[in-house]
């Protein structure tokens, strides 16, 4: 709620939230794009999306970051980025870097017909959410 000195308080707009299932679905198989040194499993039977930590992205107290500021992550590098004793902005470094690389696999699922409809569909919504629209292949 907010008010003004003498005025009725206003509820304040809600913000939208923005969730994609079958975006966090698509990252089972997948290879880990975070990468931590030292602490990433390699493979991919323990990838899944690892959201952001950071507000900026949507993320607050219990509601986590919109689908879109996901990253393939398998299971320790998700554990680093959520729990480990690694410097906020050395986390913050390694999630940037590592959504970069997200942008461009989605950016060629959304282009690849041998992928599932339904993931590059899914992948189109996360490029649209973010305004990185796909690349076009020649």
């Amino acid at each position: 709620m907010t008010s003004i000195a003498g005025s009725r308080p206003t509820p304040c707009p809600k913000v939208e939230v923005n969730r994609n299932p079958t975006l966090l679905t698509m990252a089972r198989g997948r290879h880990c794009l975070l990468r931590v040194p030292g602490v990433c499993q390699g493979g991919t039977e323990t990838t899944v999306a690892a959201h952001s930590n950071w507000a900026c992205h949507g993320k607050a107290g219990a509601r986590k970051a919109d689908d879109q500021y996901s990253v393939w992550g398998c299971f320790g590098c998700h554990s680093w980025l959520d729990q480990g004793r690694a410097a906020k902005d050395v986390k913050q470094m390694a999630f940037r870097l590592a959504h970069i690389d997200q942008v461009l696999e989605w950016r060629r699922i959304a282009q690849d017909p041998t992928e599932k409809p339904r993931d590059r569909k899914a992948a189109l919504w996360a490029l649209e959410k973010l305004n990185a629209s796909p690349a076009l292949i020649k």
